[in-house]
């Protein structure tokens, strides 16, 4: 370019038409670089932190699911789940293991179109008759088993028979969730819970 600029000693220099216009062009594909790397660690951090909120949820499901075993001492499996009977319910309000006789019931439900995992305790009192509490524990169950379950025998006794089966010493918590795409594979936890 040096061919194009005038011979004149004395004359200001300055950049050409053309060498402004590749200077341009260069910084351009520079911060087009620049900003499709940042693009990309954004969503790779996204990802990780719904990634992590994920497992926490997963921890705290079976985390809760692992203290009604502890508090329960019979057990049998339900349509779409299973029922636990024990001697230890959770508070409502704290969330705190109280004595008392209790029947826990996990099952999957459709609510809003999407699985949830739905958690029922009945208590009984003499005092105040059967109480229910229900929640909602986490979205996106497909199914949940308990593994090692037998199925109750039935001898002769005098007594009235009580409802489900003796829990094993350890018991193999299944949690299978629905992925959020049509080609994802369902996604399995499990947890074997030792119980004596």
């Amino acid at each position: 370019m040096w061919c194009c600029r005038r011979k004149n000693p004395k004359a200001p220099k300055a950049f050409t038409l053309i060498e402004l216009l590749l200077a341009t062009a260069l910084t351009a594909a520079v911060l087009a670089a620049v900003l499709g790397v940042v693009a990309r660690a954004g969503r790779g951090l996204r990802s990780a932190r719904k990634a992590d909120e994920g497992r926490a949820t997963e921890d705290a499901l079976l985390e809760l699911i692992t203290t009604d075993l502890l508090n329960a001492r019979r057990a049998e499996p339900a349509e779409r789940g299973f029922r636990l009977f024990g001697l230890g319910r959770l508070g409502a309000d704290t969330k705190e293991v109280r004595h008392g006789p209790v029947t826990v019931e996990y099952e999957v439900r459709r609510a809003g179109g999407q699985p949830w995992l739905l958690r029922r305790q009945f208590r009984s009192d003499a005092r105040r008759g059967a109480v229910q509490s229900a929640e909602l524990v986490c979205r996106g169950v497909e199914r949940i088993e308990l593994g090692g379950l037998q199925q109750p025998t039935s001898a002769p006794t005098s007594r009235p028979a009580a409802r489900g089966a003796p829990l094993p010493q350890a018991v193999k918590v299944t949690v299978t969730f629905v992925q959020g795409g049509q080609d994802e594979r369902p996604r399995t936890i499990e947890r074997t819970v030792f119980l004596q």
